[in-house]
C-alpha cells in the first residue's frame, strides 16, 4: 500500500531530527552559493549606481552571470549528494563522508541537468497551452529527478519511468506530493514571515535587506532537506507497491460441436 500523507510527514521529520547532525555539511554548502548570490547582488547595484562606464558595467553584468549560473550548477550537484544521502538514511544503507559523496555523484550532474530541462520545457509547453495540461505533465515527471538519481535513468527513459509510477493513481500520487510541501511550506513562510517582521523594527533599510535576505536563505535551506524527504519516500513507495494492471477480459465463444 502507498505511502500516506500523514506518514510521509511523520518520516520525513523522523528521519530529519535523527540525522540533522550528518546533514549540517549538505546545509552549509547549500548555503555558500545563496550567500555569494546575495553579496554578488549587492555589489553590482552599487557598481550600477555609482560606476557609469559602458564597458565596465557589460564586464560586471557578464561576471555576475557566470556567478549566478556556477552557483546554480553547484547548488544542483549539493542537492543531487544531498538526495543521496537521504535515501541511504531511509534504507538504512551505510552512509559516506560529504566529500566522498559529491565524487561519487559527480557522474550524475550532467544527466540530471538535461533531464529537468527536458521536464521543465515539456511542463511549461503544456502550461503555455491550457494550464491543466502543464500539471497533468508536472505530476507525470515528479520522480524524473529521483529515476536519474536512483535507478539510473536518463532523459526521456527517466521521465517514462516516472509516468509508469503515476499512471493510474494520477490523484492519489498529487494528493501525497501537495500536502506534505504545503504542511512544511507553511511552517518555513511563518518562520520567514517572524523573521522579517521582526527585524523590521531594528534594522535600517540597506541593514534589513542584507541580513533577512541571509536569514531567509539560512531557514530556507535548514527546510530543504525535510521537503526532499517527502518525495524520496514517496518516490520509494511508489516503486516498491506498483500499479497492479488487470488485463481485459477475453471473451472466448465455446465452439458448438
Amino acid at each position: 500500500m502507498l505511502i500516506s500523507a500523514p506518514d510521509i510527514i511523520k518520516q520525513s521529520w523522523y528521519l530529519y531530527a535523527k540525522h540533522w547532525k550528518k546533514l549540517l555539511p549538505y546545509m552549509g554548502w547549500l548555503l555558500i552559493p545563496n550567500v555569494i548570490l546575495g553579496l554578488s547582488g549587492l555589489i553590482s547595484l552599487y557598481l550600477d549606481k555609482y560606476i557609469k562606464v559602458g564597458p565596465f558595467i557589460l564586464i560586471n553584468n557578464i561576471v555576475i552571470t557566470a556567478i549566478f549560473v556556477a552557483s546554480i550548477v553547484f547548488s544542483l550537484w549539493v542537492t543531487i549528494a544531498t538526495t543521496k544521502f537521504l535515501k541511504e538514511t531511509i534504507t538504512n544503507q551505510p552512509t559516506i563522508q560529504f566529500k566522498e559523496n559529491l565524487m561519487v555523484t559527480s557522474t550524475l550532474l550532467w544527466p540530471v541537468i538535461y533531464t529537468s530541462v527536458f521536464v521543465m520545457l515539456i511542463v511549461a509547453g503544456g502550461t503555455l497551452l491550457l494550464i491543466i495540461p502543464g500539471i497533468i505533465f508536472s505530476v507525470w515527471y515528479a520522480f524524473a529527478f529521483y529515476a536519474v538519481i536512483f535507478d539510473n535513468q536518463k532523459g526521456t527513459k527517466a521521465m517514462q519511468f516516472s509516468k509508469n509510477l503515476v499512471t493510474g493513481r494520477w490523484w492519489i500520487i498529487l494528493l501525497r506530493l501537495a500536502v506534505p510541501s504545503i504542511f512544511f511550506g507553511l511552517i518555513l513562510v511563518t518562520i520567514n514571515y517572524i523573521i522579517n517582521f521582526g527585524l523590521n523594527f531594528i534594522l535600517t533599510d540597506s541593514a534589513y535587506t542584507v541580513i533577512t535576505g541571509l536569514l531567509t536563505s539560512t531557514v530556507n535551506v535548514l527546510i530543504a532537506p525535510l521537503t526532499a524527504l517527502t518525495g524520496i519516500l514517496l518516490y520509494l513507495s511508489a516503486k516498491e507497491n506498483p500499479v497492479q494492471i488487470i488485463p481485459p477480459p477475453t471473451n472466448i465463444t465455446p465452439q458448438t460441436k
